[in-house]
């Protein structure tokens, strides 16, 4: 799907996961920087940087990220998600 349409960022997200289920954390974290650069408005990378950022023991990195996920629409599963995340941050 990236060779036909490389601005397809639902592409990018799947080969982000993927990346990030094989260990390969910092070239996942690469794309969803470059889709937030391209695509600022679009909520998963921001949740999915977030919760890479926790899981690294980067809490406060990962409240950023967190807490622009939901800024960019607080009533999505994400962003309670981020919600949930953020709690455990601050708890």
């Amino acid at each position: 799907a990236i060779k036909n349409n490389p601005d397809y960022a639902p592409a990018y997200v799947e080969l982000a996961k993927l990346l990030t289920q094989e260990g390969k954390r910092e070239n996942a974290k690469e794309i969803y920087f470059r889709l937030i650069n391209i695509y600022p408005n679009l909520q998963y990378p921001y949740c999915a940087l977030g919760e890479l950022f926790y899981s690294e023991g980067e809490l406060r990195l990962a409240s950023k990220y967190l807490k622009k996920c939901i800024s960019i629409n607080p009533n999505t599963l994400e962003a309670a998600r981020a919600r949930r995340r953020i709690e455990e941050i601050e708890r």
